[in-house]
């Protein structure tokens, strides 16, 4: 049981990491924290899935770590994007993949009709 709590751990704390790492401004001393904690295998294990399951956008849409999950992102305002009338934060990563990649051919869909 201790075991799947450090894996808990170590995946929020990769959601973390990936936000800190998404802002234009960071610090060397951010750099080498980020590091030293990847130097632990199960957190290296959990940023390193992370990274593979997570792509950084579909076109005007990008799918990011969120407190409960993950959230879909329109860049073009930088607020949670709206999927049938709620917002997409929190959601599993499989989910926010495919709203994202839809949203993203519904927009491209329309600025080909315009």
């Amino acid at each position: 049981m201790a075991l799947r709590q450090e894996k808990a751990r170590a995946v929020r704390k990769a959601k973390d990491w990936w936000q800190r790492l998404s802002k234009t401004k960071i610090t060397t001393a951010e750099l080498y924290a980020f590091r030293d904690w990847r130097d632990n295998p199960l957190n290296d294990a959990a940023y390193d899935r992370l990274q593979r399951e997570t792509p950084r956008s579909c076109g005007r849409y990008a799918v990011q770590p969120s407190p409960g999950g993950f959230a879909v992102i329109d860049t073009a305002v930088g607020d949670p994007a709206k999927f049938a009338n709620a917002s997409m934060v929190d959601i599993e990563v499989e989910e926010a993949n495919e709203v994202a990649t839809f949203l993203a051919r519904r927009d491209s869909r329309s600025r080909r009709i315009n």
